[in-house]
């Protein structure tokens, strides 16, 4: 963030009072300085001076964000170099975001032509209309497991999942903290398993965990101080009625993923800061938890002492660790994340895998056994990793020649 959060929630409550549109409560900090720009002109300020006291840190206001748009909307933005920097650097680390111009481009500029309130419908209506029917729009069922257990499924319906939906794209994403900095790598744009992996490039050792039953065990109390962070009370609220079931995540819900990113966010926080002062490195997709270190000497703490502290610290926040997941991995074995191998030092297909398709692919173009979606499902998961080996494998297939 590039304001504080509690000022950012004052500030869209002083708006939401003076222009009674509750959208206002759901927009993230640019789009509402945009919001601003837009509705309050040079002769009525809508008390400018209080809404810049409210939204000030440091010397970073409202009024400084609401110029950088209007420079955008005149493309002018190349003319004061110094007050881009000036909004764009974040005051909690310090330093100034490398690529002013992508920054720009992705919070200013692609907004230039879009409506500001696109799709996003009434929450409190719809909270109101699943109020006491919000189990009927469920649908329960089970699938395997890899260890031959069920896990439950509970997916909503069409309608109550359009509007997730719609929560997710427009309220719940554009307000979560993308940074360089956040260790979370699950269900978030630009960022996958081999991101999640890259992390640990050159491990030595690599430690495995796992959060039990992370969906289930996010519940409605845990949910409400994340979110508060990040929206007013009222719209917290909101959230949590139509995004959980039985006071918890459904895990089926599209908002179920990144709503759990966004629960462990202070979560997240204090394992980076455990693996910092500890000699390790902490990364996180989804409910699995990777510590990795490049050397295991003096400098660095020892396995158990890391595992018993995460162990302490996830405890503090509601969550427990899966211990029948639990899995060390060192130089003498292979050393695997969220199913990459890191043994060559940066992240690769496991021979497993690559064995396992290209065999696929063979029964595939010799004798014509096998469902080709599914064969260049693998191939689409290769090329995420080793793009020249994939195409060698798309190639025979559709020359018809093994390889």
């Amino acid at each position: 963030m590039w304001v504080k959060q509690d000022t950012v929630n004052v500030a869209k409550a002083n708006a939401f009072s003076k222009f009674k549109d509750e959208r206002i409560l759901w927009l993230p900090v640019f789009k509402l300085a945009r919001f601003l720009a837009n509705t309050c002109g040079e002769t009525n300020n809508c008390g400018f001076d209080d809404l810049s006291r409210e939204f000030g840190y440091g010397k970073c206001t409202i009024e400084d964000i609401t110029t950088i748009y209007r420079m955008a909307d005149n493309k002018t933005i190349d003319g004061d170099s110094k007050l881009a920097l000036k909004i764009l650097s974040n005051p909690e680390c310090k330093h100034v975001l490398n690529n002013i111009r992508t920054v720009l481009k992705r919070h200013i500029c692609n907004l230039t032509h879009q409506q500001l309130f696109v799709n996003v419908p009434e929450i409190a209506r719809c909270a109101k209309q699943y109020a006491t029917t919000i189990e009927q729009h469920y649908k329960r069922f089970c699938i395997k497991k890899k260890n031959g257990g069920r896990r439950v499924i509970e997916a909503p319906d069409t309608e109550l999942r359009t509007i997730q939906r719609i929560i997710l794209n427009h309220i719940l994403t554009p307000c979560y903290p993308y940074t360089s900095t956040n260790p979370a790598h699950g269900f978030l744009p630009n960022r996958n398993t081999l991101t999640n992996a890259a992390v640990h490039a050159n491990a030595v050792v690599v430690i495995n965990l796992d959060l039990k039953d992370a969906f289930s065990n996010t519940t409605k109390g845990i949910l409400k101080k994340s979110l508060t962070e990040w929206f007013t009370s009222y719209g917290a609220k909101q959230i949590i009625k139509l995004c959980c079931l039985n006071s918890k995540l459904p895990q089926g819900a599209p908002t179920s993923p990144l709503l759990l990113n966004y629960a462990l966010i202070k979560l997240d926080r204090k394992l980076k800061s455990l693996s910092q002062s500890t000699g390790w490195r902490y990364s996180r997709y989804a409910d699995d938890l990777t510590f990795s270190c490049k050397k295991l000497d003096g400098s660095t703490s020892g396995v158990a002492k890391v595992i018993s502290l995460v162990e302490r610290i996830i405890k503090d926040y509601g969550y427990r660790l899966n211990s029948d997941k639990t899995r060390v991995h060192k130089p003498n074995r292979e050393l695997e994340v969220t199913g990459l191998m890191l043994n060559s030092g940066k992240p690769t297909i496991s021979r497993k895998i690559r064995r396992r398709v290209r065999a696929m692919v063979h029964n595939y173009v010799t004798r014509g056994v096998g469902d080709v979606h599914k064969v260049n499902g693998y191939i689409s998961y290769i090329a995420s990793v080793n793009p020249i080996y994939a195409q060698k494998l798309k190639q025979a297939i559709v020359t018809k020649q093994s390889i």
